[in-house]
Parts: C-alpha cells; structure tokens; sequence
C-alpha cells in the first residue's frame, strides 16, 4: 500500500491501519467451482465458486464440518437452504456464518438474506452442525472473495511483552500479536511501535475516526488521539443488520444505523456527565424528537446509546460525541429498518430477504402475449450506489425525510430529474440533448442505449463519475431500476413491476378516448386535437411496501390499515402532480398510490396534498396519482365516430366500448409482472438464445384489479372544469366510464347484420415477433378479419383497413404520424349464410428503413377496421420487431434479439 501523506503536526488524526498478511491457509486454491463441506471438511479456500453441504439426499446425523473463505470484500449468496426448524434460537440443525468475530445462525426452510458480506483481508467460516433426529437436505451458496497481493509490511512477531490490546484477535492463536479490526483487517502492534512517527504518518486517510490503527499504536507505545471514542463501527453494523454496506469501498470512518434501534459507543471517561452526544445535519441539530441519548459508566468508559425513533429521517448525518478529551466525529448513515416491527415498512424475514437484500433482478418487457424477462444487477449497498440514494434526499427537510410516504414521492422525482436522462427516438450513442452533456467516449461522457443498462453499478459510477450529471439514456425499465436500487439503498422493500397495455389517461375519466373517422367507405383513425391519450405497449415501474397514516381510513368506509401494503411509485412520472416534499408547484412525480385502493377503484384524499393544491388544481391526480394508476391498469376505451350531427361532432359506438384488443374483456392492463421471490432462476442466467426468464415471473394483477369483468369505476374527480373544451363537459362521455356491465356488454353484444369474429388472425402466425430479417420467413406479415352474414340477411360488403404504424413501446409513431408502414384497404362481398375474410400482406421491404440506425427496437402497431352498413369493429395488434444480434439462421432456429427484443422462437 502507499502510505497516505504525512499530516502537519498541529492535526489531531487516529492512524491508518496496515493490513499485515496472515499465515498462510491449509488450501487456498486461486478459482473454485464446486466446494463441499463432506470433502473439504476444515480446509482454507479463496477465490469464487459453489459451496454446498454436500450429502445426498440429506446431510448425516451427528455432524459438524466446516469451510473458511478466506479474501477481501467476500460476497456470499444463497441459492438454496433447508433445515431442520429448530425455533429462533436454532436449537437442532443449523448453519453458522462467521465473519471475523461476529457469527450468524440459520436454520429451517426459509433461504436466509440473499448476500453476506466480509471486508478486507478477512477470514469467513461456514459451517453446518446436525443434531441426531430430523435431517434436511441441506444447503447451497455461491460466493466470490477478491485476492489481492498482501501489504508489504512484516508477518506478525511476537506479543510485545506486557502488552494487551482489549480486543484483541485472538482466535487460530497465530495473530495474538494482532489488534483486530472491526473492518476484518489484521494489524501488528509491534510494527506501529517499531518506527516513531508511524502512527501519525499513516493516519491522515481516517480522520475523525477511531480505528484499529490507533488501538495498535497504543498497544505499541503509541498514542491515541481522538478524544478516546470507540464507535465501533462494523460491530454495531453487524448487530443492526447493516453488515452489507461494509463491503467494498466506502469513506473511512462512515457508520451505518438502523432508525428502531440504539447505535452504540464507547468513551474513554469515567463519568457519564462529561460525555454529550448528539447528531448533526450540515452542522445543524438533527430533530431532537427523531432521537435520544442514554449514558452509562463502566469503569473507564461511558457506553453512550444514540437510540433512534422508529420514524427517525434517514439519510446522512454526523454523529457528534465531545468530553473531556475533546470533540469526535464521524458520518452516519441512517437507514429503514424494515426488521422492526414499529417501523412502518417492517417486512417478515423472507419478504425482506427478497423486497430488501437481493442484489439481483429481472425485469420484464415486450408485450402481454409474450413478455421477456432480464437479468439486472443492483448491487445497492455498494457505497456509490448508497451516496446517491441519500443525495437524491437534499432537497426534502430533514423533518420529512422520515415519512416514507413523502420520500418515496420525491425518489420518483429525483431519480427522473438527477439520475437518468430519458429519450424514446433518435440516435443513443450520439448527439448534445437539450439539459444533458454531448456524448464523447473520448472524453469520458458515453451515451448508451437503454438496453444496455444491465449493471446499476455501472450506471451509478458513471452519474458520479459525470459530476451527478444524468446518465445518457434511460427508458422506464431503467428508471424502475434506478428507483428500486435508491429504494433498498436506504432500506426501502421495493420491486419493479412492469405492466402491460398500460393506458395513459390525460384527463382522468378513466377511459382512453379513441376517434375514427369513414373515408371512402372505410373507417380509419381520425387525426384531432382531441386525442391525447394513449396504451403503452408495457409501462414499467416500482411498487413500495409501508404501512399509510396519511390516508382517514374510517372516511374511506374501511378499516383500519386500509392503504398499508405495496404503494405504486413511478420514476418516468408522465403527466406533472402536485404535493408532496422538496417541490414547489406541480412536478413530473407520480405515488405513492396504494394498490388496495387502485384494486377497489377508490380515490382518498391526502391532507398534505390538498393543502398543496389550495391555490392550483393542476397535477392533480388521486392520493398520489391513485386515479392515474386506475387508468393505467384497468381503462376503458370509448370509441368515438365523427358525427355531423352530434352536438359535438363525435358519437360514441356503444357495443364495443374497450379496448379492442384480443382477450376476453378488451381491458387495459392486460398482465402484470414482477419477480417472483426467490433466487434468479438457472434458465434465466444464461446468456444468448438459451435464456429464459419464464420461471422467475410473478403474476401480481390481482394485486391491481378485480377479475373481470372488474371495470375502472367512476372518475372520482371533476368531469368538467371552466377552462375546458365544451365537448370535455356534455354528453356520453362520461356517462359509460362507471360500471362494470360496460365490459360485459362484451358478452352480450346485439344482433346486427354482420357477425365480426372476436379477434384478429395473422399468418405466419398472431403470436411472436417479426423477424427483421428480408429472407426470413416471418419478416412478414398478413393480418386479417372473418366475418359472416346471417342467413336470411341481404348480402353486403365488408371494406378494411389494414393501418400499420411503427411505434416505439409507449405506441408513440416513430415519424410522428400513422400509417407510417402503410395503410392498406380491402373490399369483400358477403352472401348470405356466408362467412368471408378481409386481408393484406405488408413486407419486410414496407418497415425495414425505421429499424436503421440507433433507433432501439421497436412495435409494429397493427389496426384493423371493418365496417358494414351499421356494424363496425376494430381490432389492434402490436408485434414487437427482433432485429438479430447477429445473422438470423433461416432453418426456424431460436434467434437473439437486440436490445430488448428478447429471443425469437420458432
């Protein structure tokens, strides 16, 4: 190592720690793939690999057998676990972690918190003790120890004469020498002791902190400074369940807190009235009600218990502790703790293990009739990824940095105005977007596609990199990604949830207005400045678990607790709301809306958001944005007509009021899926064509609606404001947006001249991709309608328009208008007693040209309308585009797809 610069002699700073290097291990192989305890029984091992017990099908009765990691920055992450129950105490069958001097216990059929973490230079044991009654099939873990080349500074020597550090190392009797670190270093007094001036010349990279380093030089004749205050960093970290965050590299001295909990430390004093400790904010007091101090004397030392509420602000901080020997510092980052039961995101062990721990993700895309799954990496206790969450806090007071409810609100703020740069057209890798910095890889400011963001460590280091600038580019499933990784970086549960055919709602009646228009006969969409609203081909965001104060239950008509439980946030807010923290006016923001009240179709009303809409009612969209998310997942579509003699211009067709779009109710939200808990399946891990994500999917629907026919309800919200259009106040057209019957009308449609089949066929065939490919046999593509004429009937004529559009996934045009790929009429002639079919065929040749280019992979929105005398229909189609990675074989083999088209199958 290189010692860090020597520090004037005025300054008052501990000493750094010198990793000294241990004996060396029984083994120690440099790469390890698959380690059992039954072979390796009391062997070293570093490197990376699979640890398992390694019996089959159960581990033996009466054993005890053991494996010691050994490396720095270890990450350890179970894969599969079953043992004996043996209560909380484990009293039978169980497995023990040990990292340094701190041991964990696990037992009984829950996979326990998904990674384990070491520090530098550190030894971890794992170990599995059988008792003679029940066994178990035993367990799994996969882990990964960095090795690095030791300091070069001298193997221990012997314990100085007389000379006894307190907590001292003193297991595998070879480091008795050796102060411990908390951190899981090893240090030599005798080497601080050896030279003067050490001690002080190593000690200017841990100011305001109280190390092992300092221990050390004390134990060798050295002196202490910093006011003599322990504050005992990992060991506190590892008895509130923080252990995680000590992992790889973070600023010296940073202290991790859980809020529910006391952090403790000690103090060189013999009286508890000399002693004051306090925290800070920017030098400010931190709220004194969010906190309290408890002393007790001990001998020489004050133990000192900084004791947080359970509703404390979280964040960073200063925990501040003077006596008579001075003033020490140090920062403190203080966390959710969603293990306490007074905390209102308290979670059980398993939830938490998969809403709060897991580092790992998938996150679905494509479309309902065949969603892709991808595997992302959050690694949200990396320090940089944990510096951001609490950054992205600054603008809030810190008085509300402890109701969840406002942080949750401004993260889905934050994270849209300071960490991603969204953009859904255009070049990604080129280019100075209005806000943003010009895209240079030379220069260090790279611009991505968005499905490239796999790694949100790669993206966090680049933001900090870029002076917190936003990362260049983003789309709705990295913001999620960004979004859960701030959101379980300050102990938040959270989980990305994708949703598909996701209506937007413009003006909050709970209906997507669409408008159609006969042109020769055949009816086509009508271009007006009416429509604004639109279904977005998946919308991917977060839902976050806490329990709701804000929300009058009893004025709802439900119990108590009524709007606990996962909360709807989005980080790609899409329309401006009003309320919450750290804002001023109406901002692209959108929740917590709780999913009780989205599934009941209700909308409360939030006392702090009405109080920010006393003077304006613009952004306002439900507690928060609740009648944005009904519209989201459980629209109706009103079809309109152009009529002349309507009042206003339109008609609505009242047989088919929703969403033509293929299954049995014609309902927005279609599907919606997050992960299911658990570890990241093996057919998800792979890579290429091989992939697939099927067994990690969670269908959580019934989390947001009723089964059908369910219905969106009535808009809760003024139908008809001053300022609005007349036709935005009259008629139907908000009559039809209440009742569930709407849906089934479906079911009951009347007899009219022309029967229309209930959906659109497709050759080569409905479901799967396009094949970006010219000589491909599914580049493609031939919609068509069957329709028959009763018997008895007179004979008629069926006209069809075939309108295909490129759009990108929010069925936005490419090119900014429809029918960009072609629009396409046919005519057909009916017999009674007949059935008939209208067609058309559109080429690769008609949509290639919008696939060139940085333009990342896009739908092919087919509408297909019929109409016949009074009868009429339409039916929509989006067929997701896979451009191959590389050349697409041609005898029907699986094809990877770019981006995020996911793999074609055959």
């Amino acid at each position: 190592m290189t010692p860090p610069p020597t520090v004037p002699a005025t300054a008052v700073v501990p000493p750094v720690a010198v990793p000294v290097p241990l004996p060396a291990p029984v083994t120690v192989p440099t790469s390890v793939k698959y380690v059992t305890l039954r072979s390796s029984n009391g062997q070293t091992l570093t490197g990376s690999g699979t640890l398992a017990d390694g019996w089959e099908p159960t581990y033996p009765a009466l054993t005890d057998a053991a494996v010691t990691l050994h490396g720095s920055n270890c990450k350890l992450r179970w894969t599969s676990f079953d043992l004996e129950e043996g209560g909380a105490d484990c009293s039978y069958d169980y497995v023990t972690v040990a990292v340094g001097q701190l041991t964990r216990k696990y037992c009984g059929q829950a996979l326990p918190p998904t990674t384990i973490y070491s520090g530098e230079n550190m030894r971890v044991t794992v170990s599995l003790h059988s008792d003679k009654d029940v066994q178990k099939s035993g367990f799994e873990l996969t882990f990964k120890c960095d090795v690095s080349e030791p300091a070069p500074v001298p193997a221990l020597p012997p314990s100085p004469t007389g000379t006894i550090c307190r907590d001292l190392r003193t297991a595998e009797g070879s480091v008795e020498s050796a102060w411990y670190d908390e951190g899981g270093a090893d240090y030599s007094c005798a080497w601080y002791a050896a030279e003067p001036g050490r001690c002080a010349s190593y000690g200017s990279g841990y100011r305001r902190v109280y190390t092992a380093a300092e221990a050390c030089c004390h134990c060798g004749g050295g002196a202490v400074t910093h006011a003599g205050v322990d504050f005992k960093k990992a060991s506190n970290a590892y008895a509130l369940g923080a252990e995680q965050y000590l992992a790889g590299v973070h600023p010296a001295g940073m202290l991790f807190a859980r809020r529910g909990a006391a952090y403790e430390v000690t103090v060189r004093a013999s009286l508890t009235r000399s002693v004051r400790a306090r925290l800070l904010h920017d030098g400010a007091p931190y709220p004194s009600s969010m906190y309290r101090v408890k002393e007790s004397a001990l001998g020489g030392e004050v133990r000192v218990q900084i004791v947080l509420e359970a509703d404390a602000a979280i964040g960073l901080y200063t925990l501040a502790v003077e006596s008579q020997e001075g003033l020490a510092e140090a920062p403190m980052m203080i966390l959710v703790n969603a293990a306490e039961a007074a905390d209102a995101a308290y979670m059980n062990a398993e939830a938490r293990a998969e809403y709060v721990d897991s580092t790992d993700g998938v996150i679905f895309v494509g479309s309902a009739e065949s969603p892709r799954g991808g595997l992302h990496s959050y690694d949200q206790f990396d320090w940089t990824q944990v510096a951001v969450a609490a950054r992205s806090l600054r603008r809030m007071p810190v008085k509300d940095r402890g109701d969840l409810v406002l942080v949750a609100r401004h993260l889905s703020y934050a994270v849209n105005k300071d960490i991603c740069y969204g953009r859904w057209s255009g070049s990604y890798t080129t280019g100075h977007p209005a806000g943003g910095y010009k895209c240079s890889e030379k220069e260090g400011r790279p611009c991505r596609r968005p499905g490239h963001w796999r790694s949100m460590s790669e993206l966090f280091e680049l933001h900090t990199s870029l002076g917190y600038q936003r990362v260049q580019f983003c789309q709705c499933w990295v913001f999620a990604a960004a979004y859960l990784t701030c959101s379980r970086a300050l102990g938040i549960p959270a989980r990305v949830t994708s949703v598909f055919n996701s209506a937007k709602d413009e003006d909050s009646n709970r209906a997507i207005d669409r408008f159609y228009r006969f042109e020769d006969g055949a009816l086509v969409p009508a271009a007006t400045e009416l429509e604004h609203d639109s279904v977005w081909n998946f919308h991917t965001w977060n839902d976050v678990w806490f329990r709701r104060t804000d929300i009058d239950c009893a004025a709802a008509g439900a119990a108590s607790g009524c709007a606990n439980g996962w909360q709807a946030v989005d980080a790609t807010p899409q329309l401006r709301s009003a309320g919450g923290s750290g804002v001023v006016g109406p901002e692209y923001q959108m929740g917590p809306a709780s999913l009780n009240f989205v599934r009941a179709n209700l909308h409360p009303t939030c006392p702090a958001q009405e109080r920010a809409l006393a003077t304006s009612t613009a952004g306002k969209h439900g507690c928060y944005d609740s009648e944005f998310v009904i519209s989201e997942v459980n629209a109706n579509v009103n079809q309109w007509v152009e009529d002349a003699a309507s009042p206003t211009g339109w008609k609505l067709h009242r047989v088919h009021l929703t969403a033509p779009s293929g299954n049995a109710y014609d309902t927005q939200g279609h599907l919606a899926l997050s992960k299911r808990p658990g570890p990241v399946s093996t057919g998800c891990r792979r890579t290429g064509s091989r992939r697939t994500c099927t067994a990690d999917e969670d269908d959580v629907t019934a989390a947001y609606k009723r089964a059908e026919p369910s219905g969106p309800g009535v808009p809760s919200l003024p139908t008809c404001a001053a300022s609005a259009p007349p036709f935005h106040c009259s008629g139907p057209r908000f009559t039809w947006n209440g009742a569930a019957e709407r849906r089934a009308t479906l079911l009951s449609e009347p007899k009219t001249q022309i029967s229309f089949h209930p959906a659109m066929e497709m050759l080569p065939r409905l479901r799967g991709q396009v094949v970006n490919t010219a000589t491909h046999s599914h580049s493609a593509f031939t919609p068509s309608l069957r329709f028959s004429v009763p018997s008895g009937a007179e004979a008629a004529t069926v006209v069809c328009a075939f309108i295909v559009t490129a759009v990108d996934y929010r069925s936005v045009s490419v090119t900014g208008g429809d029918a960009n790929v072609g629009r396409k009429i046919a005519r057909v002639a009916v017999d009674p007693g007949k059935e008939g079919a209208c067609s058309a065929t559109f080429t690769h040749a008609e949509y290639a040209h919008f696939a060139e280019g940085d333009m990342d992979t896009f739908s092919l929105k087919i509408v297909a309308t019929a109409a016949a005398g009074d009868s009429w229909v339409v039916r929509e189609h989006q067929k997701v585009l896979c451009t191959p990675e590389v050349g697409a074989p041609m005898d029907g083999s699986p094809i990877l797809c770019r981006d995020m088209g996911g793999v074609w199958e055959a």
